[in-house]
């Protein structure tokens, strides 16, 4: 058991011991009819989780959104952990580009899409960005994080895009780090 995984800390704190999931389990753990998936394991999730949790760790909930915005970008770069920000999510209408400046928060090592929230409680509103996200990009796996909760896990919300595909033309504008 790795006891420095998100997983194992965030049960750690709720007094709870981590079951993982077994192989045929797991598929259903991952997977949903609605594209909300329970968190994996993947090593890029991971990292990206920690990274959350450090920030969420050392401010806490109540700041704006752009605040949690700011410092995850720092732990990322601490973390060394290759993500861009603020990413550009081109909308093709008859062939053509409308540029409606919609942007991610973050893409993490190209395959990640991170959308930071801090907000009473997330809706089904945000549900449907995330996954609008998914599939404007391409991007196969998506996260959406509530900064605005006493525990990160409780603001946490994993998306899989089982309908990925590779975009038109994606804009690789943003922040690098």
């Amino acid at each position: 058991m790795n006891h420095g995984s998100w997983k194992w800390q965030f049960q750690r704190r709720v007094g709870a011991r981590p079951q993982t999931p077994g192989r045929k389990d797991r598929a259903r753990f991952l997977h949903s009819s609605a594209g909300v998936a329970s968190p994996d394991l993947s090593p890029v999730v991971d990292r990206v989780l920690r990274c959350a949790i450090a920030v969420h760790r050392n401010l806490g909930p109540g700041l704006l959104e752009s605040t949690y915005q700011h410092c995850l970008s720092y732990e990322f770069m601490l973390s060394r952990v290759p993500f861009r920000s603020q990413v550009a999510i081109p909308v093709w209408y008859r062939g053509t580009e409308v540029r409606c400046g919609y942007r991610a928060d973050f893409v993490v090592e190209d395959t990640v899409l991170v959308e930071l929230k801090s907000v009473d409680r997330l809706s089904p509103l945000h549900d449907a960005q995330m996954l609008t996200y998914l599939k404007l990009t391409g991007l196969r796996r998506g996260l959406l994080l509530n900064f605005n909760v006493p525990l990160l896990k409780d603001g946490l919300r994993s998306f899989l895009n089982d309908k990925s595909r590779v975009p038109p033309r994606m804009n690789h504008g943003g922040v690098e780090g």
